[in-house]
């Protein structure tokens, strides 16, 4: 409790002590204006005050697309009279700006502007900014009182770093869709649209290490990001199997520029100790799971292509033969892949399920059984599943390529897989699951240099969004059949 018995010089000194370092800049202007000072000197309560507003804007992110998102506070929370304005004379509203609950708010401003002061932050979005240098947070249109101008930066090019700058400003989990479907989802799409247009210009270089096959009947395509050291392993084991050594064409495809000079310099040695020829794929960029897929698949000779993530690993020779051999054998399936294990033995992978999520209002990927033993998993031979995983999935190269490949606009990694199997069913063609081939997969170990627990499950928010606004009318037709009930 501040001591409001001082002079207004030594109370302004006391208050600006208790308020947290990144709220004294915006509010030291109000704060220190003498009504304010005075009303505290004189012992009178600060509502005497509530016709004082405030404000700040903490960011203003222009996207590729024209847009402008802005993220910020001002009080009172529920005036209607506060707008934003640019450079060029523009004004725009905040009637439909999302509000961010914001408690250092109510630590500063909770005596002059009662419980509403927490619901004062906000995160909007402007869709035809133009090209405003800066942005200013105004009380009343046209003269009005500036509570707040900040420059506009110039644009995140990498859409990672654009969703970590906003997915830093904080929403409940239950409002996530809204507020992604509305503001970051649309500038973050405008960023993956801009990225991709941009590596389609860039080089792509291959190196092969031992003679790859003249004619392989299987390309084995593997994304390598963050981590390495799962290549020794996976060779470890490619090594002991004579039909993958014979006639499959490995590509790994390095997806993290950190990773160019140390496992180029240590592929010579890998082939050397392993036999197993393979191929390094670079592009010049991080590109994603679905884009270093693409990328992989356009350098491949195989007839099948088969999606493989880093850290999963054959338990036995001949799982490549055991998913091919299913593609050629049921023409109907589009996509196949195998049983995934944890490696304590549990259940991983026996097909995908879509789910409906009440909390987010959207459908996600479940993997039904997951973590039991491969014994709960009663399925024999090759079933239909509404969807399967990308971790390691075979398809014929003709195939996937008339669809177009993994679509890009996901962030990062999650629904490109279901989103595949989605595009074969559109054309008649079934994603199927078999039991028959199991291999290990650790999950995710690859992603860990990604972000945060928080970022990534933001991330798996995006991603259901775009998803459901993709195939949501199909994933309904599913649910009132008897396929994806057999798969939960």
């Amino acid at each position: 409790m501040l001591n409001v018995r001082l002079s207004p010089p030594e109370f302004a000194r006391t208050l600006f002590r208790q308020i947290p370092p990144r709220l004294q800049v915006p509010l030291r202007q109000l704060l220190t204006t003498e009504p304010f000072l005075q009303h505290a000197a004189a012992g009178r309560s600060p509502k005497s005050a509530s016709g004082q507003a405030a404000g700040h804007i903490d960011a203003a992110i222009r996207g590729a697309d024209g847009s402008l998102t802005v993220a910020g506070w001002s009080l009172p929370y529920d005036a209607t009279d506060i707008v934003l304005t640019g450079d060029g004379n523009q004004t725009w509203s905040m009637a439909h700006a999302h509000p961010v609950h914001r408690p250092d708010l109510a630590e500063v401003f909770g005596a002059l502007h009662g419980a509403g002061a927490q619901r004062g932050g906000f995160i909007t979005r402007i869709e035809n900014a133009g090209r405003a240098k800066w942005v200013s947070l105004r009380l009343g249109r046209g003269r009005g009182k500036i509570l707040s101008t900040a420059a506009t930066d110039a644009g995140v090019s990498d859409p990672v770093v654009l969703a970590k700058r906003l997915f830093s400003v904080p929403t409940p989990q239950h409002k996530l869709v809204a507020r992604f479907a509305e503001i970051d989802g649309p500038q973050i799409a405008a960023s993956l649209r801009a990225r991709n247009d941009a590596l389609a210009a860039l080089a792509v270089e291959r190196q092969n290490f031992g003679e790859p096959p003249v004619r392989p009947e299987t390309s084995i395509v593997v994304p390598l990001y963050g981590r390495w050291d799962f290549i020794e392993h996976q060779l470890l084991a490619f090594a002991h199997d004579s039909g993958l050594r014979n006639d499959v064409e490995l590509i790994y495809v390095l997806d993290d520029p950190d990773l160019v000079e140390p496992v180029t310099a240590a592929s010579e040695e890998l082939f050397r100790v392993y036999g197993v020829p393979f191929s390094l794929v670079w592009g010049h960029a991080n590109r994603g799971f679905s884009g270093a897929s693409n990328l992989g698949a356009s350098q491949a000779a195989g007839r099948f292509l088969i999606f493989l993530n880093s850290d999963v690993f054959p338990k036995a020779p001949g799982w490549v033969e055991g998913l091919t051999g299913l593609l050629k054998a049921r023409p109907e399936f589009g996509v196949v892949a195998p049983r995934l294990l944890f490696p304590d033995g549990g259940l991983q992978h026996a097909g995908i399920a879509f789910r409906w999520n009440s909390t987010l209002g959207t459908w996600i990927n479940d993997h039904p059984l997951m973590g039991l033993p491969p014994s709960a998993d009663t399925t024999r031979g090759l079933v239909e599943r509404p969807a399967v995983t990308g971790a390691c999935m075979a398809v014929r190269r003709h195939e996937f390529e008339a669809l177009g490949g993994f679509d890009t606009g996901y962030l990062i990694g999650d629904f490109e897989d279901s989103d595949l199997c989605l595009k074969y069913r559109q054309k008649g063609l079934l994603p199927g699951y078999t039991p028959d081939v199991e291999l290990i997969h650790l999950e995710r170990q690859s992603l860990n240099g990604i972000g945060d627990a928080g970022f990534r499950q933001q991330v798996v928010v995006l991603n259901a969004l775009r998803h459901y606004r993709r195939w949501g009318n199909a994933i309904e037709r599913l649910a009132d059949g008897p396929i994806l009930a057999a798969a939960q």
